[in-house]
């Protein structure tokens, strides 16, 4: 796997979603919970957390059911 540098967006219809949210989105599900996708992304768990939460509330949708045992998404 590859990182892509450059930052795309596209419109959502309220607001701009990026690229790092894709990431971030595909390494929670692959590695099944927010800590380990975090480390895996050489982040903290709540500042990943806190990307999650506010993509969330650009797209007014909830994307993940977060329990005690992960993570898993809502469709």
């Amino acid at each position: 796997m590859f990182v892509i540098m450059l930052t795309y967006r596209w419109e959502t219809g309220r607001g701009f979603m990026e690229y790092n949210y894709l990431r971030y989105i595909t390494k929670i599900v692959e590695m099944g919970s927010m800590s380990k996708a975090a480390n895996s992304l050489f982040m903290s768990q709540s500042t990943l957390s806190k990307s999650i939460n506010l993509m969330e509330k650009q797209i007014g949708y909830k994307i993940f059911e977060r329990n005690n045992r992960g993570v898993q998404l809502t469709c």
